[in-house]
């Protein structure tokens, strides 16, 4: 039964029972325009009708096949609002993700059909993670819809091209591999629309090819009335994928990797990288019963497509870790005890950490130093300004991967063999001492210290400024040979030296019943000025 079948038996102006407006949260009403019956929203109909698509026939052919007379304008889309906000949208660079079902594919199609129509020689390109995919979501609806908006003689789509009057077209394609994105770098497109991004492989190196596909998107138009029509780069996708931490960075968080992509540190302009939520209630034309049957998917997966949660995925390591709980801006109180851990890298990246334990026995990280292809001269100085800087005098202890213990440079002529990096560094005045390397109980400390302390917060807590550790630590995924390993195969540099850090101290105890008067700066300190200053008896 087709959406006006469906439509048909209902009254004008009969309400939804769950579908509702992005924009007010009205429910949906039984609405109609040039004979299409549609969801609209009552108070932002008008918007949909002005993104909605309409032709007039102008040959029998195209007549017949639409049911009217020669010159009878028919509506053949009122879009949707969530899709006519992802249509109103002006950032060059808009993500529309989340729940599962909102009619993404649809309205993105419908949006392509609309600006190629609107735009004389306008070129487009819709791509899907898979041929499969693309046959199935997109290159059939084409086939049926094509002849509809532009008559069964001029419809053509040849070769995955749509072909528009006045030059414009739509190049569908696909990413099933990360070479995949070489065959669109050679031509520049008003718009480009990767659709379930999240899933497009990233390269060897962990590199998603949606950031340079992103640049092709730069050729600027003008549309039939005289308006400039700028470049848009509009992936849409569900959570969950090896590109979901790029868009998660670039679109929801505003936080990019500016180690990978070092000039995004002055680049950035997170007011042209929007987000715009998707959720399932958008659709007036889903099955009440669709969201029963995500009931069968896994939790993660059940989190991703039924709730939109952009940071769980399979195989992933700390699921205990949330950055909501877990991350914290606190003040350290002076008198603290500090401790420093490094995992060392050269040609890879190292990272330093720094951890206060608070009075209340949590241990908290509260600063960090990547670094790459430095000496260890270089290295020891940034640590020793770092320190400067967080106001440290005296640190407790200092941890290392035990590699850099090893001794190198003998040789045969003079059996002399030359210092180690360890070495290299008391010399520089950084003493260390070999860290415990021992991985499956170091990833069982620090699972344990992720967990819930008796007065609800976390045993171990970190500073916002840490991004390469949150980051990191939000992608971590378990080995597929050892679910009890962490997957080496992505970066755990800033994990390993976190590692090392909890096992080189005694794992934090229940918090013991104080009648002194809490540490200032201490969570128990600051849950104190919370709940007296909210009139609420304060809980030691």
């Amino acid at each position: 039964m087709g959406l006006l079948d469906r439509l048909a038996g209902l009254t004008l102006g009969t309400a939804h029972p769950t579908a509702t407006c992005c924009w007010c949260q009205s429910a949906l009403v039984v609405g109609e325009m040039s004979g299409r019956r549609a969801w609209f929203c009552p108070i932002h109909a008008a918007r949909q009708g002005a993104e909605a698509l309409t032709v007039t026939p102008k040959d029998p052919d195209h007549a017949r096949l639409l049911g009217v007379n020669v010159g009878t304008p028919v509506c053949l889309n009122v879009p949707l609002p969530s899709q006519v906000q992802f249509a109103e949208a002006t950032a060059k660079n808009v993500l529309w993700g989340g729940h599962a079902g909102p009619g993404k594919s649809h309205g993105v199609r419908w949006w392509l059909y609309n600006r190629s129509l609107s735009v004389p020689g306008h070129e487009a390109l819709l791509l899907r993670e898979n041929f499969d995919q693309l046959e199935k979501t997109h290159l059939r609806a084409m086939a049926a819809e094509l002849p509809m908006i532009l008559g069964p003689r001029h419809a053509r789509l040849v070769d995955r091209v749509a072909y528009f009057p006045e030059g414009s077209v739509i190049d569908c394609g696909h990413m099933a591999d990360a070479a995949s994105v070489s065959r669109y770098l050679s031509t520049n497109y008003g718009a480009i629309v990767p659709e379930e991004a999240s899933v497009y492989p990233v390269d060897p190196e962990g590199l998603t090819p949606l950031a340079e596909l992103s640049t092709r998107a730069r050729v600027e138009y003008v549309d039939r009335q005289g308006r400039p029509v700028g470049p848009r780069f509009m992936p849409v996708s569900n959570p969950g994928g090896p590109s979901a931490g790029w868009l998660l960075d670039m679109f929801i968080d505003h936080r990019p990797d500016t180690d990978r992509y070092p000039m995004l540190k002055t680049k950035y302009d997170p007011s042209q990288w929007v987000y715009l939520p998707a959720k399932l209630r958008d659709n007036a034309y889903m099955g009440a019963s669709y969201e029963d049957t995500l009931a069968v998917l896994s939790s993660w997966r059940y989190q991703q497509l039924a709730e939109g949660d952009w940071r769980v995925f399979s195989g992933q390591f700390f699921s205990k870790w949330h950055e909501a709980r877990h991350v914290k801006d606190l003040d350290v109180p002076p008198g603290v005890a500090w401790y420093m851990s490094m995992d060392w890298g050269s040609n890879q990246p190292g990272c330093v950490g720094w951890y206060a334990i608070l009075s209340d026995g949590r241990f908290y990280r509260r600063s960090e130093y990547k670094f790459q292809g430095e000496d260890v001269a270089e290295v020891a100085k940034a640590i020793k300004r770092r320190e400067k800087d967080l106001g440290i005098t005296q640190v407790q202890g200092r941890v290392a991967d035990p590699a850099i213990w090893i001794k190198d440079g003998k040789t045969k002529a003079t059996k002399s063999v030359g210092e180690s990096i360890a070495e290299t560094f008391r010399l520089q005045g950084i003493v260390l001492r070999p860290a415990n390397n021992d991985r499956f109980n170091g990833w069982a400390r620090c699972l344990q210290v992720l967990r819930t302390a008796p007065d609800g917060d976390p045993w171990f807590m970190v500073h916002p400024d840490c991004r390469y550790f949150i980051r990191t630590v939000s992608a971590a995924r378990s080995d597929p040979g050892d679910p009890d390993d962490v997957n080496t195969v992505g970066d755990d540099h800033a994990l390993d030296e976190w590692r090392y850090f909890v096992m080189s101290r005694p794992a934090p105890r229940a918090l013991p019943v104080e009648d002194t008067p809490p540490v200032p700066g201490s969570i128990r300190w600051l849950r104190a000025q919370t709940t007296t200053n909210s009139g609420i008896l304060a809980v030691r």
